[in-house]
């Protein structure tokens, strides 16, 4: 009886830890290589369940229902490391871009290149980053340049220091004191006021201009509104395209959940008028998503979205969209650098008054410097120094 239940303490012991401490542990470090990981895992595994059969085992069935427990753990670990695989593919896919192709010092990555060593070097203490997915190939050109050769994965926040959490959980972030500099849009009221309530202070930097764009399906005639149409259209006064020169359908008009960059753009350019409560099926949460609700077949008659300029229209697979000139103006590079687009806004880099550290203002410093507006433009943006 006494060697039974040791036995089944041992199983029991064994199962545990893997599932619950070695699991977790193997998956930050390989959190998107299971194989690597399942080798890691399977050598614990083995290692523990041969050392417990050595000193517990006395029988063959024993010994059996030890190796039994022990690849149990084994198919656990892989299960969890393939979901996690599933939810990172999950996560790009809402997104609408894939974000390692961009990401740092990686043999996918493809962030814009300064073509000569960058005259600042953070070799140590270098500020932790998050930001908005459309940001996400501009500061991750920055850290390439500046930063120590390292692994900076995306979407791996307990790994990494460089990340994209995209704009909501960036703020939250930033403000817990859990990253240094986010890039962003503007922060919306909630957001500030959470800021305020933590007790804390943000302090923005403008590091680029970018348009703010409605997009609507190729095939919609539509080709232009002016900004109180928009309106119009946001505030549920305008509800269908034949008001507008367009078909005779109702219009769709899609929005992003409360705290996401574009949704607090909205509310930015909507100003005084009141936004019209949108169904949550209208509201998707990933910026790729909107942009694949607007072209789907069953709203491509009626729909129209937002997004910005260059993450709808360059980092994205083609949606079957074109961004509707406002005020019979394009949005374009060269409209943003001169103001001629009238829906243009500045982008940022906010960090916390508070965090003082001294790497944060040399990383700045650098940003609006020649090397660090050059970095911008070849990420597709407008640089802060050409506003006009």
């Amino acid at each position: 009886m006494r060697n039974q239940l040791l036995l089944f303490t041992g199983v029991l012991f064994v199962i545990l830890f893997f599932s619950y401490f070695i699991i977790p542990f193997s998956m930050l470090l390989f959190p998107q290589t299971a194989e690597s990981g399942t080798v890691l895992f399977a050598v614990f595994a083995v290692t523990a369940a041969a050392a417990f059969s050595i000193f517990t085992a006395e029988s063959g069935r024993q010994l059996a229902v030890v190796w039994i427990s022990a690849s149990a753990a084994v198919f656990l670990y892989a299960a969890s490391v393939s979901l996690l695989d599933v939810s990172l593919d999950v996560d790009a896919e809402s997104r609408g871009v894939e974000l390692t192709e961009y990401e740092p010092f990686s043999e996918t990555g493809r962030p814009a290149q300064l073509g000569t060593e960058a005259s600042l070097q953070l070799e140590e203490n270098a500020p932790a980053l998050d930001g908005a997915t459309a940001l996400y190939p501009v500061y991750a050109a920055f850290v390439e340049a500046v930063y120590p050769k390292g692994d900076y994965m995306p979407y791996s926040p307990a790994r990494s220091t460089v990340v994209s959490t995209q704009t909501p959980d960036a703020f939250e972030r930033l403000i817990a004191g859990n990253t240094d500099i986010i890039f962003t849009a503007a922060p919306s009221a909630a957001q500030e006021e959470a800021a305020a309530e933590a007790g804390v202070t943000m302090e923005r930097t403008p590091i680029g201009l970018e348009a703010f764009v409605f997009l609507v399906h190729k095939s919609n005639p539509v080709t232009a509104l002016s900004e109180e149409e928009i309106r119009s259209i946001y505030s549920g006064e305008i509800s269908r395209w034949s008001e507008l020169g367009g078909l005779p359908a109702a219009i769709t008009a899609f929005q992003r959940p409360e705290g996401s960059g574009s949704q607090t753009a909205l509310q930015s350019f909507m100003g005084e008028t009141p936004i019209a409560e949108a169904p949550q099926d209208r509201t998707p949460a990933g910026m790729g998503g909107i942009l694949e609700e607007t072209a789907s077949l069953r709203s491509e008659r009626s729909a129209i979205g937002f997004s910005f300029r260059h993450f709808a229209l360059s980092m994205t697979e083609d949606h079957a969209l074109k961004p509707v000139h406002v005020n019979g103006v394009p949005p374009s590079h060269d409209t943003i650098r001169s103001g001629a687009y009238p829906i243009t806004s500045e982008f940022y880099a906010i960090r916390l008054a508070e965090n003082d550290a001294p790497e944060i203002d040399e990383l700045l410093d650098w940003i609006l410097s020649e090397e660090g507006q050059s970095l911008v433009e070849q990420s597709g943006y407008v640089p802060i120094n050409e506003q006009s």
